[in-house]
């Protein structure tokens, strides 16, 4: 019984003078209602603890996509399967450097019963079971086709290996872009809140004038479709997130619902030349190095075809023999009678397609055609990956000056709202340009948010295309920022 059921007993005994029975009927039933009080707040008290476990959101940060996307992504983990698939078809190709063993028994046992008819002779009898084991190794000395087989092994290990970097890392890119536009339509939707508390604020300053006989109707009505028209753009923003949730749930697949960091800033800066940037690109891109194996695949197919023609020289060792019980082909059948032999063949063995119509020399020939044809590819792919970078590295110069020009037309815009609103509360402006300045505002704060996410994915974009990895320090070897935008990009 606790304290306070102690002292409500006692109260009730002092004051009303109640009989004993009555007095500890009360007793009980003030006991039974205060642990059953007891019992719903512990039971609500799990309940709401559940309710908080089934709705823990997955923390995900922009360092963790590509971990998620390693584990979890379907594509991703079919190409890895693909990476041991030829790894094991490289292991087969090189089983063919070593001799190979095979055994063979005719009979286990083999059982021989019958009788020949002889008019001349004696007839006679076979009642006999044996076992015939044979053993035959066989060592392929000089085989034309081996080694281009298992250098086509090879590049078709790195190929499968490369096949999975490259889409691991357009997979990260995607993932992180997902990401940056998530992360913008979340600032996109406080930008649109702040907006709405603006308009409300306006409104009720319009109703608040138009009471006291300063205002009029139409400020009102301006201020009321101001109102519906923000939250009619609150909403579009809500929607957009949305779907950018489900968006990049999608492409980490995953279920539940997930919390990413809402810091809405820069990744890094891109500290290195136009010549260092292209150089690196184009030394370092899987895409090229793709190409390249491609082209020794299909001269090593082509190799493969081509000597077909030439021989094959193998040693063989058979080593057989018999183990048998019982009379074959004698005039009485013993069944105690046993026999047994051996024998040892060794040889140097040819094997020679001398001619096929000409099949093996001109399929040779369409796969080293295929083969001359990637150097067209390489080049032509080079192109296109050159003008790739020199586009995107022009784009993050023409992004780095959109950053400072929005930042810096976001506080003018800010500035001037203040004033405005100022002036319109002492009656010297109207409230069309009071609303139309807030509007400004808006379009100033979702432009500085565009930038921000533009220069990010222009990042990753650099990053992706020449394997640099931007750095965390603005002002290392930033030659490409100018001195009156160095502090301004930053620091923002």
């Amino acid at each position: 019984m606790n304290l306070h059921s102690t002292k409500f007993s006692i109260f009730l005994k002092k004051i009303f003078s109640i009989s004993k029975p009555i007095y500890l009927l009360i007793i009980s039933f003030n006991f039974l209602f205060l642990n059953i009080n007891t019992l719903d707040s512990k039971e609500l008290e799990i309940k709401n603890e559940g309710d908080h476990k089934t709705t823990q959101k997955l923390k995900v940060a922009l360092e963790d996509i590509e971990k998620i996307l390693i584990k979890n992504n379907q594509e991703l983990l079919n190409l890895y399967k693909l990476i041991d698939s030829s790894k094991f078809n490289l292991k087969s190709k090189l089983s063919k450097r070593y001799p190979s063993i095979d055994l063979d028994i005719n009979g286990l046992p083999q059982y021989l019963n019958g009788d020949v008819y002889n008019n001349k002779r004696f007839n006679t009898k076979s009642s006999q079971i044996s076992i015939n084991p044979s053993l035959s190794i066989n060592w392929d000395i000089i085989d034309p086709q081996r080694g281009p087989e298992i250098k086509a092994a090879k590049d078709s290990l790195e190929i499968a290996k490369n096949n999975y970097l490259i889409k691991r890392k357009d997979l990260v890119q995607e993932g992180r872009s997902r990401f940056h536009n998530y992360q913008k339509s979340y600032e996109d939707i406080n930008s649109a809140k702040e907006l709405l508390d603006s308009s409300i604020l306006i409104l009720n300053q319009a109703k608040a004038r138009l009471e006291s006989g300063l205002g009029s109707k139409l400020d009102v009505l301006e201020a009321q479709a101001q109102l519906v028209r923000d939250r009619q753009f609150l909403d579009e923003k809500k929607q957009e997130f949305f779907k950018n949730e489900l968006s990049i749930k999608e492409i980490l697949n995953i279920n539940k619902d997930i919390h990413i960091t809402k810091d809405h800033g820069l990744i890094g800066y891109w500290p290195y030349s136009l010549n260092k940037t292209l150089k690196n690109g184009l030394d370092n891109n899987i895409s090229l190095k793709n190409i390249k194996f491609q082209k020794s695949l299909k001269e090593n197919e082509s190799n493969i075809l081509l000597n077909d023609n030439k021989p094959l020289i193998f040693i063989s060792n058979i080593f057989s023999g018999s183990v048998a019980r019982g009379s074959k082909l004698a005039q009485f059948i013993d069944k105690d009678e046993k026999e047994s032999s051996y024998a040892n063949t060794l040889s140097l063995n040819i094997s020679w397609n001398i001619f096929d119509g000409g099949e093996s020399r001109n399929s040779s020939l369409a796969k080293k055609i295929e083969s001359e044809a990637e150097i067209f590819n390489f080049s032509n792919f080079s192109n296109i990956l050159e003008k790739d970078i020199i586009d995107s590295y022009s784009n993050l110069k023409t992004n780095k000056k959109r950053l400072i020009s929005s930042k810096k037309d976001f506080n003018y815009t800010k500035e001037s709202l203040r004033l405005t609103r100022l002036k319109y509360e002492a009656g010297i402006t109207s409230l069309r340009e009071l609303i139309s300045v807030q509007k400004d505002l808006a379009k100033s704060k979702e432009n500085q948010i565009t930038a921000i996410a533009i220069y990010n994915l222009n990042i990753d974009n650099l990053e992706r295309l020449t394997g640099l990895k931007a750095s965390t320090n603005c002002y290392t070897n930033n030659a490409l920022i100018k001195k009156d935008y160095i502090y301004s990009i930053c620091n923002l």
